[in-house]
């Protein structure tokens, strides 16, 4: 009797001290794009610069560059 009165109690306590909210507030909410910006330049010159480098490879490497800059900033924002 006492383990079926336990049990859920356990597992109630351990749901939900899991469940969280991190309130965290940053001062700063603008961040320069010179990372950005020097980081396109160079992917257009490589662009430009490269045989062979067509434009649907040219594209897909735009958009990989853009999500793959989003998702490495995105932790500081």
């Amino acid at each position: 009797m006492k383990l079926k009165l336990i049990t859920p109690i356990v597992i109630a306590t351990v749901l939900f001290s899991q469940c969280r909210k991190d309130n965290v507030i940053h001062g700063n909410t603008s961040y320069p794009a010179d990372v950005a910006n020097s980081w396109m330049q160079m992917q257009i010159r490589l662009t430009k610069l490269t045989a062979g480098y067509n434009s649907i490879v040219a594209n897909r490497s735009f958009g990989y560059a853009g999500i793959t800059m989003s998702e490495s900033v995105l932790p500081a924002i």
